[in-house]
């Protein structure tokens, strides 16, 4: 080989490989296309903002990422000028009963747009533009759906709460089903799942945004399946119950400021030396979520392994640094996220 040749395959071989394509997303909801048509919304988004990656709203009760802007905020410079004051939410694709045989929760079509399928109607318009589309879809709930009781968590006092259990396999079996219809049914990028929730021990302490009216009391989850599996790993249950009902206490009295002879960070200090199943529950929790990651994972990679799985991340205690407010931050097509004024 020449010198000179060498010289050039060397030098190419050293040379970084080229920078992978950047992922400009965005989250958007089944009511932008609705509104204001597929083509138009498309030609929007990337004119404006160069977006390649569509994270579709396919499943989710809550209005943050599936509805049009939050009552009493600006409305966008753009679509239908009016707020959704009947939203109700659901699933806003086609319902496959076939991946759905292992659970009871199987009404879930979203009512507000009739026959519409999102991913149906995006998708065709998307490969056109070479972008890409992520289901995106989240732990949030009514209660007001059928069978939902039956998932539900259940706090110290026995009675319902409005979150579902991890732990529960009605609700696993509904999440890795609804998976598996997205991936089978639908030839998506990927799927990236949310759950913008924690765990007893920082719900009780109110450690979240606007958490700090929480009800301390309200911790979860003691439902048959959580107490079965929680004894299976050694937990004591009992001590556990009485934990929480002395951190109810320190965290009453903290609110009423009733401040401890100690202090508030010695005498919690001391709680948690106490009653170190506190912290066994907190990770009880924080594990069951984590096998939830894996089954969504799984179900997914099953269906197809080219798939990408994604989880959107839990930013508990945010405060806006101008305002020294509660504050969410993301990237909304319609603004449904409340803006820093």
């Amino acid at each position: 080989m020449q010198r000179r040749n060498f010289l050039s395959s060397s030098l190419a071989a050293l040379a970084p490989a080229a920078p992978a394509k950047k992922m400009i997303g965005i989250q958007v909801g089944a009511v932008s296309f609705m509104d204001e048509g597929v083509e138009p919304v498309l030609d929007n988004v990337q004119q404006r903002a160069h977006v390649n990656t569509l994270f579709i709203a396919t499943f989710t009760y809550g209005r943050g990422i599936a509805g049009r802007q939050v009552p009493g905020q600006p409305l966008a410079d753009h679509g239908k000028q009016e707020y959704d004051l009947n939203y109700h939410g659901g699933n806003y694709t086609v319902i496959h009963p076939q991946y759905y045989g292992s659970t009871v929760f199987r009404d879930f079509r979203a009512p507000d747009h009739g026959d519409f399928d999102v991913l149906d109607a995006v998708l065709p318009a998307a490969r056109k533009r070479g972008m890409r589309v992520i289901c995106w879809y989240e732990d949030v709930f009514r209660n007001d759906l059928p069978n939902i009781g039956r998932l539900q968590e259940k706090e110290l006092n026995g009675r319902n709460a409005t979150t579902l259990c991890f732990n529960n396999p009605d609700y696993r079996g509904f999440l890795t089903g609804l998976t598996e219809d997205y991936v089978h049914s639908y030839p998506v990028d990927g799927v990236m799942w949310g759950s913008d929730r924690q765990e007893a021990f920082s719900n009780a302490l109110g450690a979240s945004h606007g958490g700090a009216g929480r009800d301390p009391g309200r911790v979860t989850c003691f439902c048959e399946f959580c107490l079965k599996k929680g004894r299976a790993k050694g937990i004591n249950i009992d001590r556990v119950k009485q934990g929480y009902l002395e951190l109810e206490k320190f965290v009453r009295a903290g609110r009423a400021r009733r401040r401890p002879v100690d202090g508030y960070y010695v005498t919690l200090w001391r709680l948690m030396l106490r009653y170190p199943e506190l912290l066994a529950w907190e990770m009880f929790w924080t594990d069951s979520l984590r096998e939830t990651y894996q089954a969504i994972y799984e179900t997914a990679k099953k269906a197809n392994p080219n798939v990408e799985v994604g989880w959107h991340i839990w930013a508990r205690g945010m405060r806006c640094w101008r305002r020294s407010r509660p504050v969410r931050m993301g990237c909304c097509y319609r603004g449904s996220i409340p803006r820093c004024g």
